[in-house]
């Protein structure tokens, strides 16, 4: 099946979730620190477009980088885009659970990454961290989305 021009976006996406993953699986309390901020400890995550994190378009971060510059002493939360952030989601979900999956829903203009796991029937439940962490707009997840599973091992 032809996926399209997103079919390398959304593989290199499942590469820095499983990135993301064997960084969590390597460093376990960076993985607890990742939990943690998603629960909003330590400022937590706030959204934020690339020129904001990076100061250039189309930059993605991983979590190690992130968690280090939070150990250095940056206070307040960490800024970060879709693919970031459900890079990150994707990363630990693995860890925990064994698979997770990571995805591309494609936009009329931009597209935007999201976050999945299976729910216990075998379905996909999507996650959308960024949209915990302010991103703002709504995203039409009745587009087909281009989905990688990002295994725990």
């Amino acid at each position: 099946m032809d996926e399209g021009p997103l079919s390398p976006v959304a593989d290199a996406l499942a590469r820095l979730a499983e990135s993301n993953r064997d960084f969590m699986r390597r460093d376990p309390d960076a993985y607890a620190r990742y939990w943690a901020r998603l629960g909003g400890e330590g400022g937590g995550f706030r959204y934020a477009f690339d020129h904001q994190t990076c100061g250039r378009p189309g930059c993605w971060s991983t979590w190690e980088a992130m968690d280090a510059a939070a150990l250095s002493g940056e206070d307040g939360p960490i800024l970060l885009d879709c693919e970031d952030d459900a890079a990150a989601l994707a990363g630990a979900i693995a860890v925990r659970d064994g698979v997770a999956l990571v995805g591309i829903v494609p936009g009329v203009r931009i597209s935007h990454a999201i976050a999945g796991r299976f729910n216990p029937a075998g379905e996909i439940e999507i996650l959308d961290p960024t949209m915990w962490h302010e991103m703002p707009g709504k995203i039409d997840y009745t587009r087909p989305i281009l989905w990688r599973v990002v295994k725990g091992a």
